[in-house]
């Protein structure tokens, strides 16, 4: 029925997020350009009208309906899926981990051999609290991935959680 039709549209309207390309996405979350839900509401609103017409003919009612349905059936082709990618997240994790693993422990390196790598307590902290943070982002994506999202799982909190483990290793 026209009815049965608009809801699912309505359904399928509220059920994603817009976005211009994904990327401010929750990994596993659908979205839609914006212009795209903007085209399945005004058919929505078009056939509304349509539906509440106590005085439509059951043609027009049809003609509604078949134009909801092409409508729905084009608005889920459109919409997306978000995955984003931890590929370098996960890469930068590891080559992290291997970097906090190297150095000795100082106040002030006096107390090291000459030509040992070495920190202070503060910058090893500091490195390994970026690790932990960004291994979190990585293991959020993989939840989300199977229903489970905790925290940002857009490819933009991928990449902050990049940006920000980078920023902690160069300050390392």
């Amino acid at each position: 029925s026209l009815n049965a039709s608009l809801g699912l549209a309505n359904d399928a309207k509220g059920s994603v997020q817009a976005s211009t390309d994904g990327r401010d996405v929750a990994a596993g979350k659908k979205w839609a350009t914006q212009a795209s839900i903007d085209q399945l509401r005004a058919v929505i609103d078009v056939q509304q009208i349509v539906a509440s017409r106590t005085t439509a003919t059951q043609n027009e009612v049809d003609a509604a309906q078949k134009i909801v349905d092409d409508a729905l059936k084009a608005f889920s082709d459109m919409m997306n899926t978000a995955s984003p990618s931890t590929v370098a997240l996960a890469s930068a994790v590891a080559e992290a981990g291997a970097a906090a693993k190297v150095p000795m422990v100082s106040v002030d390196g006096k107390d090291v051999a000459h030509g040992k790598t070495w920190c202070k307590v503060t910058s090893l902290s500091d490195l390994n609290d970026a690790i932990d943070d960004a291994q979190a982002i990585v293991d959020a994506v993989a939840a989300a991935a199977r229903n489970r999202a905790v925290s940002d799982t857009s490819q933009n909190g991928v990449d902050a959680g990049l940006t920000a483990l980078n920023t902690a290793l160069t300050t390392f």
